[in-house]
């Protein structure tokens, strides 16, 4: 914050979000029904022989550490190659490897699925 004579201008982010283009559309939103719009479904949802490209991780913390770890990074192709009988865990293969873990890891995976 900078005081410039008795105005007081604020640089915070947050008290001036970005313009949005005036195209009449209105901006993006931020929570999870802005995927329904852009086709992405969850990872744990695929069967097996579906696969797609990741459009978004929402895991927070170690989670998402580890998910990006393993090669589970934005833009990236993956595939689901087999679930257990019972559908948990799940093999994916993604980066020219196989990871198996568990559906409730996968559902925090964002795919756009391929036709």
């Amino acid at each position: 914050m900078t005081i410039f004579g008795k105005l007081l201008i604020s640089f915070s982010p947050e008290a001036h979000p970005p313009s949005h283009k005036g195209d009449g559309a209105p901006p993006p939103s931020k929570d999870a029904s802005a995927n329904k719009t852009n086709g992405a479904v969850s990872l744990a949802t695929l069967g097996p022989g579906r696969g797609g490209k990741i459009t978004a991780i929402h895991a927070k913390g170690i989670l998402k550490r580890r998910l990006m770890d393993m090669g589970m990074l934005v833009g990236e192709n993956v595939k689901v190659e087999k679930l257990a009988p019972l559908g948990d865990p799940m093999e994916v293969s993604v980066r020219g490897y196989r990871l198996s873990f568990r559906k409730k890891e996968a559902e925090e995976v964002m795919v756009l699925e391929a036709l």
